[in-house]
């Protein structure tokens, strides 16, 4: 044993990345650039359907904020992947889903759904951004809720994917 309570055999044996799904979700699939899915985009879209997926399971371990938090995040990717494949150009560095849904042409039904997720990148995180205790905060109809907004945000999205 070596310090840290490794095996010297522990520290020399490389990482290793967790093997990759065989068949990428739907919205990836049809999602391509000159014949070829683009790399960053294939990457967000991937992460943001595994933020969302993650964001139902945490309600059963009752985490409501962490499925509050992981529902924003499947937008703020969702929103990023649409504008580079229609801007042509990097998201912007913003967590405001209102700003990169204005300028990608949300409709103002779904503008609501994404005023009401924005906060949730730091409220349902630091106290100090919610003035209380986060995990306090969200409960299992809250946390249903905003899984349910970021879904309708994201079928919409889904529909703007250039096939």
């Amino acid at each position: 044993m070596v310090a840290g309570g490794r095996s010297s055999t522990q520290e020399t044996e490389p990482l290793r990345a967790p093997a990759l799904p065989a068949q990428l979700p739907r919205t990836a699939a049809v999602l391509r650039y000159n014949g070829r899915m683009r790399p960053e985009v294939e990457r967000l879209l991937r992460q943001a359907d595994r933020d969302l997926e993650n964001a139902r399971k945490s309600i059963s371990i009752e985490a409501y904020e962490v499925s509050a938090f992981l529902a924003q995040q499947a937008v703020e990717k969702y929103l990023k992947a649409l504008w580079v494949l229609l801007k042509k150009e990097p998201a912007p560095h913003t967590h405001s889903l209102t700003e990169l849904g204005d300028a990608l042409g949300a409709p103002a039904s779904l503008r609501r759904h994404l005023a009401d997720l924005t906060p949730d990148y730091t409220v349902s995180r630091y106290p100090n951004a919610a003035n209380a205790v986060p995990y306090e905060l969200y409960d299992e109809p809250a946390a249903r809720a905003k899984i349910a907004r970021a879904g309708e945000v994201i079928q919409w999205l889904r529909e703007k994917i250039p096939s």
